[in-house]
Parts: structure tokens; C-alpha cells; sequence
């Protein structure tokens, strides 16, 4: 949904009849980085080995610094019209991208495929088969992700507010 919302404010940009594209625009991309501070480490936390996992979470202010220079380079070399075109077909790179990898073993689990998910957790862990760790924090992070699960079911939803 981010990517979708991204590309609504470089269309804004591109086809901008007033400064109120640019304001609604803006806006728009203020959301849509702002929900990608909050997204980006919750994912890294989830998938990330515990070795690893401070690394990649200060790779994000790298990724933002390299974005905006970027930018900065791409607006400076091609004319305004040409800018936002070339913006927008990087997320559809990026969503295309994300197709070639699994998903996450939380996610899996919380479906019920535990085979799908193991595999995933060994992928993103980059764990081998015969690890009997791996094989036990694996089953612990099932046991916490069907019991969260279970609690959330019994908690308030929805149908609580509407009857």
C-alpha cells in the first residue's frame, strides 16, 4: 500500500495543475516515510538474526541519505517532466522484487503452513538443515506467535463496537 501512495505523489508532481497537488502530494509521501519508519524494523526484528539485526537496522538511515542524494542527482541531471517518471518506476522495481522472496515465518505461521514456515525461518536465518537449535527456536517462536494468536482472538474486535 506505501509503494501505491508513493507513486500517488509522484503522479501529483507530474501532473500538478496547482500548488494544492503539491501540499496533498507531500503530504501523502510525509505518510508513507513516516510508516516506513515504523514498518521497516518491526520486519528487520522479525526476520533478522540476533547477530545481524543492529546492523540492519542502521542501514535504514544509510537507505534514506542514499535515497535523497539520489534524488538530488536524478533532479539535477533530467528536466521535471522526466524526474518523476524516472522515480516512479523504482518502486515498481522494488514491488516486482519482493516477489522473488519468501515470506515471513510469522506470516506463515500465523496461516497455519509450519512447513512453508520453517523453510522461510531457515532461509532468512540462513540456517542448514541439521542445526537442532534452529529446530527448537523455530518451535518456540510458533508456540509464542499460536499463543498471541489465541489471545488476540479472545481480546476485543470489531463486532464489539457494532453490537
Amino acid at each position: 500500500m506505501g509503494f501505491g501512495i508513493f507513486q500517488m505523489f509522484w503522479c501529483m508532481v507530474y501532473y500538478v495543475q496547482s500548488v494544492e497537488y503539491l501540499y496533498v502530494g507531500r503530504l501523502l509521501a510525509g505518510m508513507t516515510g513516516g510508516a516506513s519508519y515504523v514498518v521497516l524494523p518491526t520486519f528487520l526484528s522479525e526476520i533478522a538474526d540476533n547477530n545481524i539485526s543492529g546492523r540492519l537496522g542502521s542501514m535504514i538511515l544509510l537507505m534514506v541519505n542514499t535515497g535523497v542524494l539520489s534524488s538530488y542527482i536524478v533532479s539535477s541531471n533530467f528536466n521535471y517532466f522526466t524526474t518523476p517518471l524516472l522515480i516512479i518506476a523504482l518502486p515498481v522495481c522494488y514491488f516486482i522484487g519482493n516477489f522473488l522472496f519468501q515470506e515471513t515465518p510469522h506470516h506463515l505461521i500465523r496461516r497455519g503452513k509450519f512447513t512453508e514456515a520453517q523453510n522461510s525461518f531457515r532461509f532468512y536465518k540462513n540456517i542448514g538443515r541439521d542445526d537442532i537449535k534452529a529446530e527448537s527456536e523455530f518451535e518456540d517462536l510458533k508456540i509464542q506467535l499460536i499463543k498471541a494468536e489465541k489471545e488476540k482472538a479472545q481480546s476485543f474486535n470489531y463486532r464489539d463496537f457494532s453490537e
